[in-house]
């Protein structure tokens, strides 16, 4: 009997309540919206943890990103690169030239030249000459000749021989030039006796121990006269012999 008693009054209830629907279902339906929205949104606020990934509703989605960010590992910026300073250099496939190298030797004393004095012409010696040539008034060409060499050794005041030297400057040149074609001739004279297989000789026209053994040797076998020097002789002989091209 109760349970037919509480049946009838719960379908009483309900017919009652849909009655009330039907007449103002405007009222009631946006009433239960209500209700059902504020359960979502009430439920997904619950759920918006810091490390939540799926929630109901993505409502704030900075909170996830800020978290994404401060766990990636931050990558340093690349240090600059670092620029060598250029350099001028000699050409290291010219042979040393001894009118070179004393041309190099005195600008360096007085700080046109920087380079290592290696006798080789280059960017190096080129720079240092021009420098020289544009400080004197000179023309600038860069060109080294015996002429500039007496002139850069007047500019620093460097005498050739010990004790002084009240020379014009055409009479160092002329000497300078003779100097010139003598080492021209021990040059020559140096191939020759390298392409006759007399002996490995470098051609610099810097007489030395090893040139003048094989000067006396060369002149032993041809039958000249032995005194180790370099002659016109031995040249012109050399030359004869297909040694000299």
């Amino acid at each position: 009997m109760a349970l037919r008693a509480t049946g009838a009054l719960a379908a009483a209830g309900l017919v009652t309540t849909i009655r009330l629907v039907a007449r103002r279902p405007v009222l009631y339906g946006g009433t239960a919206a209500f209700v059902v929205l504020s359960s979502v949104v009430g439920a997904n606020a619950l759920r918006q943890d810091p490390l939540a990934v799926n929630p109901i509703m993505a409502t704030r989605t900075h909170v996830t990103s800020t978290v994404l960010s401060a766990s990636a590992p931050v990558q340093a910026a690349p240090a600059p690169a670092v620029v060598e300073p250029w350099t001028p250099v000699n050409d290291p496939r010219i042979m040393s030239v001894p009118l070179v190298r004393e041309v190099q030797q005195v600008l360096k004393t007085h700080g046109f030249y920087l380079g290592e004095i290696d006798g080789r012409p280059g960017q190096a010696t080129d720079l240092a000459v021009r420098a020289f040539q544009e400080k004197q008034g000179l023309q600038i060409d860069g060109v080294i000749t015996p002429l500039l060499l007496a002139q850069v050794r007047q500019y620093g005041a460097v005498n050739p021989t010990p004790g002084g030297d009240d020379r014009s400057l055409e009479e160092r040149v002329a000497e300078l030039n003779a100097q010139q074609a003598d080492r021209e001739l021990v040059r020559q004279i140096q191939a020759g006796l390298a392409n006759a297989r007399v002996a490995e000789l470098k051609a610099d026209g810097i007489m030395g121990a090893q040139t003048r053994a094989a000067i006396r040797t060369f002149q032993t076998q041809q039958g000249l006269a032995v005194t180790g020097e370099a002659e016109p002789e031995v040249l012109k002989k050399l030359t004869e012999l297909g040694a000299v091209r």
